[in-house]
């Protein structure tokens, strides 16, 4: 209690008159028959996740939506062929990039389709680096004979590399198109690694 310019604050030492009811009293009466259960242990409410999850109508059809939504995500994603990997007349194509020391390193690799058919190809290579606006900064164009019977193949993959300077590159273009077959070409990109 404080005792300032003769007030007295708070109760004096018998104290106040309030009586406090936790889960006795003529109050329950009042409570519909699903709170008055629960406030008395009589209805207790489920345990776990999965029960929780599959307790009512709504998080049934709920929980099938997130499971179908993941399944489709999980085969798409299976299925599906990144924008670096590609095929032209029996060819395959991985395309990858990276940056170090200020030079960007863009390699495509070209491997035949079945590795014990022998496969001869000329193909024209057009690499282009594009910069972080979207425009072209630099290209470089090879021309490559792939003999999928060469020796001089690594574990039966050619590889085909550039270098660029690296201005702000974030993503290489490769344009392939088979010389002999001039409707057969394709155009595969690859996001610029930092490294």
């Amino acid at each position: 209690m404080a005792n300032m310019n003769n007030q007295i604050d708070g109760y004096g030492e018998e104290g106040p008159d309030m009586v406090f009811h936790y889960k006795k009293g003529s109050f329950r009466e009042r409570e519909d028959q699903a709170t008055r259960d629960l406030a008395t242990g009589v209805s207790v409410p489920k345990r776990g996740l999965f029960r929780a999850l599959v307790s009512t109508k709504g998080n049934r059809i709920m929980l099938m939506v997130l499971v179908m939504s993941i399944g489709v995500v999980l085969i798409v994603s299976f299925f599906s062929k990144g924008q670096e990997r590609d095929c032209v007349s029996g060819v395959n194509m991985e395309l990858s990039a990276f940056s170090f020391n200020g030079q960007v390193y863009a390699s495509l690799a070209l491997s035949g389709v079945k590795k014990d058919e022998a496969l001869q190809r000329n193909l024209s290579v057009n690499f282009t680096a594009v910069d972080s606006d979207s425009v072209v900064s630099n290209s470089q164009s090879f021309y490559v004979c792939f003999d999928s019977q060469s020796a001089e193949l690594e574990n039966g993959i050619m590889y085909v590399r550039a270098i660029f300077t690296d201005y702000d590159i974030i993503k290489i273009q490769c344009s392939v198109q088979d010389s002999e077959n001039q409707g057969e070409d394709t155009v595969i990109s690859a996001k610029v690694q930092k490294h």
